[in-house]
């Protein structure tokens, strides 16, 4: 039988939905009001900024523009994000705390999944490249697409300046925040994507099975995201 309705990745959905929060939050907070094609395209960017540009690296189409799964989770997010009758979803989900949290767990599986499935695994198991050995043997480029699949996004948004912030914090005088872990909160920081893609490589190097590494990489994210949502800042 044929399916109605396309697949939807779980995982795409989390994403989408913390992407598009801070996108809406951020225009309700600055007072703006942007047409439907800004905020799809600006939302696109903070969810599959990264996975597109570890497709660039790679020299392939972005993995989200083929997948069957990835694009109808993240139209889901943003038509209720910005235009669910009535505004009920943002009205009754985005800003209650308890399903903020599963969220942001979901969200933290997701971020390890893209320095894993999305990121290292590219370079590593991609059958299709032309020369998939050098890629494959090359710890640079499997670092790189692992820590641009996981943190992309947020350095395009900031790079673009997508939230309005003033100037380009990607200057000689500014840290950009996606440098700083306690600061960013939208996907994985530049910081943490790039030691995880680190540490997933060496389980893989060291013949570790690619499900003990992406579990590893889903614990050590949640671990970080109940610790921020628990122990205060000082």
């Amino acid at each position: 039988s044929k399916r109605i309705f396309p697949p939807v990745s779980l995982l795409d959905l989390f994403g989408s939905c913390l992407a598009c929060r801070a996108y809406r939050q951020n225009m309700m907070t600055k007072g703006l009001r942007k047409s439907w094609f800004e905020i799809i395209i600006s939302c696109l960017i903070l969810q599959f900024g990264g996975t597109t540009l570890t497709g660039v690296l790679l020299g392939q189409t972005p993995s989200w523009i083929i997948s069957k799964s990835a694009l109808p989770a993240f139209l889901i997010m943003w038509w209720l994000t910005f235009f669910s009758p009535f505004d009920i979803y943002w009205n009754t989900i985005p800003n209650n705390p308890v399903l903020l949290f599963f969220i942001g767990i979901g969200s933290s599986l997701s971020s390890a999944h893209a320095v894993g499935s999305w990121g290292v695994d590219k370079a590593l198991f991609n059958a299709f490249h032309v020369n998939t050995q050098q890629i494959r043997q090359s710890l640079y480029t499997c670092i790189f697409c692992g820590t641009l699949s996981a943190s992309g996004g947020g350095m395009i948004a900031e790079w673009f300046n997508l939230f309005g912030t003033g100037d380009s914090t990607f200057t000689t005088k500014l840290t950009p925040k996606i440098f700083a872990i306690e600061q960013y909160k939208i996907t994985a920081t530049l910081n943490r994507s790039f030691l995880l893609s680190i540490l997933y490589l060496s389980f893989i190097r060291a013949d570790f099975s690619k499900q003990f590494g992406h579990a590893v990489l889903a614990l050590l994210q949640v671990i970080h995201f109940l610790t921020q949502q628990m122990v205060p800042s000082i």
